[in-house]
């Protein structure tokens, strides 16, 4: 999979997911209004709840990656650095429209 880390693997693709989910609805939010999928009033709790729950997800995961007292999860692999890439171009093309 990604790293020998369960815990860390499960919070990176739960970032992803949460991420993801932001991105389609910031760019689709008219169109599932529109075809009566969600309500305006869900899809703008889901995109709030989403929202923290990616603030704070992220935080975590600076948390485990930067801790100064161990050096048990200071382990920058190609994949972990591939995930961060995407969370940051997924939050480029986020805060673009």
């Amino acid at each position: 999979m990604l790293s020998k880390y369960f815990f860390m693997n499960i919070l990176l693709v739960f970032i992803l997911l949460s991420k993801l989910i932001l991105v389609i609805l910031k760019f689709f939010k008219k169109q599932i209004i529109n075809h009566h999928i969600l309500t305006e009033e869900v899809a703008n709790t889901l995109e709030e709840y989403c929202y923290y729950v990616f603030q704070i997800s992220v935080s975590l995961l600076l948390i485990i990656l930067f801790n100064p007292f161990t050096d048990k999860y200071l382990i920058l692999t190609f994949q972990i650095k591939l995930f961060l890439f995407m969370y940051g171009v997924l939050g480029l093309i986020y805060y673009s429209k």
